[in-house]
């Protein structure tokens, strides 16, 4: 397969980065065009698996006031926020995604996932677009199971507004959100604050004691138009949390470590951009800089009070990354388009921490890394689209250098172009990924798993599927994907300690279904049920628990005489702990809520509503090996408020 990929590299020669869907409609899934590499592709005519959330249906659906639970259920999206430690963490077919912003890739080096995107607030997001696979490794370091990309919205000199959001309610909770958006001439501007906080939650066997939470969000953009073609931005972000997890929220498993645990993450960035179209081909240039901090205490085992209190045991991260991305597309000839991507990124992460006064561990690392991604799209016939590519990625990770050269290629066919019925898309494609450790995995002490013996990770996948509508009041989509691991890190229970699994592969099916049976109302389920193997000893593989069945189903209502909703379940079929005994949310079934009603007085728009999450007040616990309780029934009454000028 390999061979064949690299064939078909030369034959077509060289990049095309995928892309991403927009949408101009939250709940009828017209055709979207390719956003981060402006192809003029409809997304449901690419050879890969993408989902789209707009800024609509975060208004409509329940539960979607921070990033994390967004997506927890798009197709074969898994998140958690209350496991082990506290720290958010996100899966796309059971292995941590790369996740973007503005095309721009934002992991950090100081752990697996990002933690601190956010997670108060979506009111400054334009869309989030998941790319699922394989295929996704041209998008972002390590997108081995797939890439999300985060669109900010922009100002609009032209649509000048105020807006204010507030929610209270249960837990005591408190929510708010301000943003005002417009500018003059050629310049534009947007600004969105929003806070969240919380107290001690409730769950169906009670109050959970030192599980408050507070969160603050800062976007800030500024942009300018030197000519209708050319364009330059200033972006600043601040994100500062403080949550508390564990302690008495470990009633599934009677973990004798039930530690109490306090984060502060801190995320900062300053971004300077450039747009600019040409005749035949266009820039997009982001260059700044990023800084994530994380402080956290913890108590002493088993669930010791005081010491948590006393902050006898205390970790400090500090990471700070300078990065630049380049990205041209240009149009070779008729029907091929040809980008490239160049990413540079320069981090260097502190971390040490104390127990009682004395060292625990002390470390410093600094890594440079730098890819550059070429594809082609190429349209040879109405019936035909190909895209074949390559990535290649060097790292220099404290002296010690490493690089791998990562291929993909595909084919979308066209049964019935030229016809009436265009409607279906059947795909192919098989692509590479690369993935080096981040540094708490090799640089912890060995007593908390770490190994500096890790290897780099690597897999390549093969997927195949069918996108159908059915004229235009439904859609379906169905895939096949298996993916082969190399050197696949997990956490090995018996060793309490992270290694690399030789040879392991992650198949399965996942399947998707829309129908729009008004203008105003869509039903929506998806489905995955994938099996994950260790193929050195022929057995399931566990490694980070993950639903590897779950149901997710829905219905929104979008503006039908003033009032939206949306309510949205999920059912979690298959999923194991580490140890591959049963998790105890297997089987439970999820319901989130949400109301509102619309209310239009000249320039003034006020839209009260309710939201209720875990309706049916289900015992249901986090990812995580610890299994910590999660909140049970919640409701949030609020309203939104917003001025066009």
């Amino acid at each position: 397969m390999k061979k064949l990929t690299l064939a078909l590299l030369i034959l077509l020669s060289t990049t095309y980065s995928y892309g991403y869907a927009e949408s101009n409609n939250a709940t009828r899934l017209d055709p979207y065009v390719v956003e981060v590499s402006r192809s003029e592709t409809n997304y449901k005519k690419l050879p890969a698996s993408i989902d789209v959330i707009t800024s609509r249906d975060l208004e409509i659906k329940p539960k979607t006031d921070n990033f994390y639970d967004a997506i927890k259920n798009v197709t074969g999206v898994h998140t958690d926020q209350g496991s082990g430690m506290g720290w958010a963490t996100i899966m796309i077919r059971g292995e941590t995604p790369s996740v973007l912003v503005d095309g721009v890739d934002i992991n950090p080096y100081i752990s697996a996932t990002p933690f601190n995107i956010f997670t108060a607030g979506t009111g400054a997001i334009e869309r989030i677009e998941v790319l699922r696979g394989t295929q996704a490794a041209s998008q972002g370091s390590g997108a081995m199971s797939g890439a999300i990309n985060v669109v900010m919205k922009k100002g609009d000199a032209d649509n000048p507004y105020v807006k204010l959001d507030l929610d209270s309610g249960s837990n005591n909770t408190q929510n708010g959100a301000i943003t005002v958006s417009g500018g003059k001439d050629k310049l534009a501007w947007i600004i969105n604050y929003a806070q969240k906080y919380a107290d001690d939650y409730d769950t169906p066997k009670g109050e959970i004691p030192y599980t408050e939470s507070r969160y603050k969000n800062l976007y800030a953009r500024l942009d300018f138009l030197l000519t209708n073609d050319h364009e330059i931005g200033l972006e600043t972000t601040y994100a500062d949390g403080k949550y508390q997890t564990g302690g008495a929220g470990y009633y599934y498993l009677d973990d004798t470590n039930r530690k109490i645990w306090q984060n502060e993450p801190k995320t900062t960035s300053i971004l300077g951009k450039y747009n600019g179209d040409f005749d035949r081909f266009n820039i997009k240039t982001t260059v700044g800089y990023i800084e994530n901090n994380l402080d956290y205490i913890y108590g002493n085992s088993p669930y010791d009070v005081p010491s948590f209190l006393n902050k006898t045991n205390t970790v400090s991260y500090k990471e700070q990354a300078f990065v630049g991305d380049i990205r041209s597309r240009i149009e070779v000839v008729e029907n091929e388009l040809l980008s490239a991507h160049l990413n540079y990124s320069h981090k260097t992460t502190d971390a040490h921490s104390t127990s009682t006064g004395a060292s625990v561990y002390d470390y410093k690392s600094t890594q440079h890394q730098n890819s550059f991604t070429g594809q082609l799209e190429s349209k040879p016939t109405d019936y035909a689209l190909l895209t074949a590519g390559a990535r290649h990625d060097a790292y220099d990770r404290d002296g010690k250098t490493t690089d791998n050269l990562s291929t993909n290629c595909g084919i979308s066919i066209y049964p019935f172009a030229k016809t009436d019925y265009d409607w279906t898309t059947l795909w192919a494609s098989y692509s590479e990924a690369f993935k080096t450790p981040p540094a708490n995995y090799l640089y912890m002490p060995a007593a908390m798993g770490a190994n500096p013996d890790l290897k780099n990770e690597r897999s390549e996948g093969w997927e195949i599927g069918i996108k159908q509508d059915i004229s235009h009041w439904a859609s379906f989509s169905l895939s096949y994907f298996k993916t082969e691991y190399h050197d696949r890190i997990v956490f090995d229970l018996a060793a309490f300690k992270l290694n690399n699994v030789g040879k392991s592969n992650a198949q399965g099916y996942e399947a998707e279904i829309s129908i729009y049976p008004t203008d105003y109302l869509t039903l929506y389920s998806n489905y995955i049920v994938m099996e994950r193997i260790d193929q050195t000893i022929d057995e399931r593989l566990y490694s980070s628990p993950n639903p590897d069945s779950k149901l997710v189903f829905g219905a929104m209502v979008d503006n039908f005489y003033n009032f939206s909703m949306g309510i949205e379940g999920a059912h979690y079929i298959d999923f194991k702990l580490s140890d591959g005994s049963r998790h105890p949310s297997e089987g439970k079934t999820v319901f989130d809520a949400k109301l509102s009603y619309k209310m239009e007085y000249d320039r003034l728009t006020i839209e009260p509503h309710i939201t209720a999450t875990n309706i049916t007040d289900e015992v249901i616990y986090s990812a995580g090996d610890t299994a910590g309780i999660q909140p049970g029934r919640s409701i949030l009454c609020g309203v939104g408020l917003q001025y066009n000028f």
